[in-house]
């Protein structure tokens, strides 16, 4: 049974409960399920919104919640699979 968007953005709430409310790209990158490179792909693509401040950005975890939960897909209640750019299922 595939979850709706607003049980996917539960879900990553209650896993990303204890993310701090607004994150650097390196605090991002503890708790994305991606690498680096990825992280700094869709900030700079700006497909994840963020403010710059100085030489960084600051991105809300509110925002990574959204993110997660439009890019992501759900094969079972346990597992989810983040859609490369260009794949829509």
């Amino acid at each position: 049974m595939k979850m709706t968007r607003e049980e996917r953005i539960e879900a990553l709430e209650r896993l990303l409960r204890k993310a701090p409310d607004i994150m650097s790209p390196q605090m991002l990158i503890e708790f994305a399920p991606f690498g680096k490179n990825k992280v700094y792909e869709i900030l700079n693509n700006k497909e994840l919104k963020s403010y710059r401040y100085k030489k960084t950005h600051i991105i809300a975890k509110v925002d990574f919640i959204e993110y997660l939960a439009d890019h992501c897909y759900d094969e079972s209640p346990r597992n989810y699979t983040i859609k490369d750019g260009g794949d829509e299922q």
